[in-house]
């Protein structure tokens, strides 16, 4: 498990998948070092995809640089994608903050339920959330 920022950069014929694995404190400490994950990328259709399949908790300062993210691809006409959100507290948070309504959020598989709460969340999920990574690709 990684517990720091990481930037993967992918060619897939003209594309270019620019896959950031987020820490597992994804908060404020990590701003500078996301937004030079992708502040140099102007190419047009680039696809970043966020990775927070490592991350326990999730910050609402995270969720501010997901947004400052998801500006610079929309002016540069890219793609964002949310993929793997722990079940627990960063998918609770960005289910209650709309992100689900604003950019594609991607499951590798189907969540698993522990607990009465998860089952609750899971009969919530808005059909905007994909349980198939090959979606995200």
């Amino acid at each position: 498990m990684s517990i720091l920022l990481t930037k993967n950069v992918e060619n897939m014929g003209k594309k270019k998948i620019i896959r950031i694995i987020a820490p597992v404190d994804f908060s404020f400490i990590w701003h500078i070092k996301f937004r030079e994950t992708y502040q140099n990328e102007s190419s047009s259709g680039i696809k970043f995809i966020i990775d927070l399949v490592n991350t326990t908790t999730l910050s609402i300062s995270a969720l501010g640089m997901i947004l400052l993210l998801k500006d610079h691809t929309d002016l540069i006409k890219g793609e964002l994608t949310l993929i793997n959100p722990n079940f627990k507290q960063p998918f609770n948070l960005l289910k209650i903050a709309n992100f689900d309504m604003k950019l594609r959020i991607v499951f590798d598989e189907e969540p698993k339920i522990t607990y009465k709460h998860d089952e609750q969340i899971l009969n919530n999920i808005p059909q905007s959330v994909i349980f198939q990574h090959e979606h995200c690709l």
